[in-house]
């Protein structure tokens, strides 16, 4: 997206939940670039949440533990809520 005078990376999950970096880069294709590491890393995250859910229903994890690590997960991918 045109953000001044850079671009920025915005990219939004299936469910709409948008995903960016807060950051202004000089060339287009640079913010395309960090748009496509930005939906690498959702991805992992999302897979790693998933991981994360079956440990606590296994309970390998407790709630506490679960929470925080989910949390730090949703911070890592930049998610506005």
């Amino acid at each position: 997206m045109p953000q001044g005078i850079g671009y920025t990376s915005v990219c939004y999950s299936p469910s709409r939940q948008r995903i960016d970096d807060d950051v202004i880069y000089s060339r287009d294709f640079l913010a395309l670039n960090a748009g496509k590491a930005l939906v690498d890393l959702y991805l992992a995250c999302q897979q790693f949440s998933g991981v994360l859910r079956e440990m606590y229903e296994s309970d390998k994890l407790e709630y506490e533990e679960w929470r925080s690590l989910s949390q730090s997960i949703t911070d890592t991918i930049g998610v506005s809520r």
